[in-house]
């Protein structure tokens, strides 16, 4: 259980550092 929730925190974190880095590009 406490391995799914980790997963989903971990794939959460890195799309969003990928977002901000694709915004921080593109500015």
């Amino acid at each position: 259980m406490l391995y799914w929730i980790g997963l989903v925190i971990g794939i959460a974190i890195a799309v969003g550092a990928y977002r901000l880095n694709r915004n921080t590009k593109l500015k």
